[in-house]
């Protein structure tokens, strides 16, 4: 099996607490009826999550996203420089 290379989505704050999205082209390997473990890290392995008003702000980013690309989100963890989901697909 070659080894899956999943999308991958990137969420910064800039200085004014602007979200900044992004996502590298790399190769998308889509399993079905699998369940994707998602990790992503900030920049520079920032704590920006230590602050309430920006984990607020990204969850309520994440929920926006899952309503509005109707996707179901199992669970998810907030940690001071990363977060984890799991999203079935």
């Amino acid at each position: 099996m070659p080894c899956p290379y999943y999308p991958i989505i990137y969420y910064l704050f800039n200085k004014s607490n602007v979200i900044i999205a992004f996502m590298p082209k790399l190769s998308r390997y889509n399993l079905e009826n699998h369940i994707y473990f998602v990790t992503s890290k900030t920049k520079n392995n920032e704590p920006i999550f230590l602050y309430p008003d920006n984990t607020e702000l990204f969850i309520q980013t994440l929920f926006d996203c899952r309503d509005r690309y109707r996707f179901l989100l199992l669970g998810f963890v907030v940690m001071p420089d990363h977060l984890h989901a799991l999203i079935p697909i």
